[in-house]
C-alpha cells in the first residue's frame, strides 16, 4: 500500500473531519477527495450552462 507523509498538525486537520462510520484515515481522505472533485465538476457544469457573451469584442 502507498504511504504518504503528512505533519501531525494536518493530521490532526484530517481527523477533525472524521464522519460517523469513518474509522480510518484513508476512508476521511476518501470523502473529501471525492467531495472536491464533485465540487469541481459541479462548478464546471454551472459554468458551462452561463450563457456566453458572444457580443463582446474583446
Amino acid at each position: 500500500m502507498p504511504t504518504i507523509v503528512v505533519s501531525e498538525e494536518v493530521l490532526k486537520k484530517l481527523r477533525a473531519l472524521r464522519r460517523p462510520g469513518e474509522v480510518t484515515d484513508d476512508r476521511i481522505l476518501e470523502r473529501i477527495v471525492a467531495e472536491a472533485a464533485g465540487e469541481q465538476e459541479k462548478r464546471l457544469r454551472a459554468y458551462e450552462a452561463q450563457e456566453q457573451d458572444i457580443q463582446s469584442t474583446n
